[in-house]
C-alpha cells in the first residue's frame, strides 16, 4: 500500500498583489545605462561571506535581472501596440541596441561571481 501526501492549495493569485524593490530604487529609469550600470557594479562589487549575505547577494541579482527584463519586455509591448508610432519604435531599439549588450558581460561576470561563491562553498547544488 502506497501512501501519497496531498500538497496545499497554494495562496490564491491576487493580481493586485505588488512586489516593491528592496535593491533596485522604485524610480530607477532603466531604460538608461547610467542608471543600470552602478546597480551591478555594486553587485558585483560584494562578496558575501556567509549563506545569509548569498541569500541576499542572490535576491539582489535576481531583482535587478526582473527589472530590467521587464522594462525590456514593457518597450516591446509597447511598439507591438502600436507599430506606427516611431517614438515606441525608438523607445524599444534604443533598449535593444544601447542596453541589452552592455548588460549581457555583466550577466556574465555575475554567474562567474556566483560560480566563485559555489567553488568557495557557499552555493550547494547536492
Amino acid at each position: 500500500m502506497s501512501t501519497t501526501s496531498v500538497l496545499p492549495s497554494p495562496a490564491p493569485f491576487d493580481p493586485n498583489r505588488t512586489y516593491p524593490r528592496k535593491f533596485v530604487p522604485a524610480d530607477a529609469n532603466l531604460g538608461e545605462w547610467a542608471q543600470i550600470e552602478p546597480l551591478y557594479k555594486a553587485l558585483l562589487a560584494r562578496t558575501p561571506g556567509s549563506a545569509q549575505e548569498l541569500r541576499q547577494w542572490l535576491d539582489d541579482y535576481y531583482e535587478l535581472s526582473a527589472a530590467v527584463g521587464e522594462e525590456g519586455s514593457r518597450r516591446y509591448i509597447e511598439m507591438t501596440l502600436q507599430t506606427d508610432d516611431p517614438a515606441r519604435e525608438a523607445a524599444f531599439q534604443h533598449f535593444v541596441t544601447e542596453i541589452e549588450p552592455r548588460i549581457k558581460p555583466l550577466d556574465e561576470r555575475s554567474e562567474e561571481h556566483t560560480s566563485e561563491l559555489q567553488s568557495r562553498g557557499l552555493i550547494s547544488y547536492a
